[in-house]
């Protein structure tokens, strides 16, 4: 005769008790809600991370191209490596933002210092690079003059953009430094934020649901 096995319980007949008390599952809410803050900075990062990976890789393409390009005229501009340089940069500050959301979202507060701190990094490269460029653009020659040179005819057309160039060169490299100094410090001050957080939700926090909340990750 077969063995007939027991009838499992219909969730009707299910206990109601559980290894989980109702004063758990409140605090479980609690580390639960401080885990969506934690969430929204993660998705900046992950954001601004692949940005500049974005960035970076079609800067070292086009330093690529221009030294490719040089080595054929049989001399490469300095400008090149300056974005072998840039495109370098921004890969590494890139990797680094990676790196600082992992560990954010491990409950590592240290994870959203590095962030905050990676933003500064960002921000000192914009400055660099924009600054360098205004530089270059007020000190040196008018890229309009050589044109002018080859086709004189063409002179009236071009003289009020001749004349408007260095005003619009340092509006365009202002404002990239001004866009990138209220952005790099909203996303600094985000981060900071987040890293306080962490650190006092670890405190108040039992181990074992920093622990669910780091396996949720």
């Amino acid at each position: 005769m077969p063995l007939i096995p027991p009838r499992l319980p219909a969730p009707d007949d299910a206990p109601t008790g559980g290894p989980v008390s109702e004063a758990d599952f409140h605090r479980l809410a609690l580390a639960a809600g401080h885990w969506r803050k934690v969430r929204s900075a993660s998705r900046l990062a992950a954001f601004n991370a692949l940005s500049l990976a974005i960035v970076g890789g079609f800067a070292l393409l086009a330093a690529f191209v221009q030294i490719l390009a040089g080595l054929t005229r049989g001399h490469i501009a300095l400008s090149a490596f300056a974005g072998l340089l840039l495109g370098g940069g921004l890969l590494a500050i890139a990797a680094i933002e990676q790196r600082g959301r992992s560990r954010l979202l491990q409950l590592d507060p240290a994870g959203g210092t590095l962030l905050a701190w990676n933003q500064v990094a960002l921000l000192a490269v914009v400055v660099l690079w924009c600054g360098g460029k205004l530089a270059a653009a007020l000190a040196g020659p008018n890229p309009y003059e050589s044109v002018i040179r080859d086709n004189p005819q063409i002179a009236p057309m071009l003289q009020p953009i001749i004349d408007a160039y260095a005003t619009m060169t340092v509006i365009v490299y202002a404002t990239a430094i001004a866009i990138s100094t209220l952005f790099q410090s909203y996303c600094a001050r985000l981060y900071f934020a987040a890293a306080r957080q962490v650190a006092a939700t670890i405190a108040a926090t039992d181990p074992w649901i920093v622990r669910v909340l780091r396996l949720a990750a």
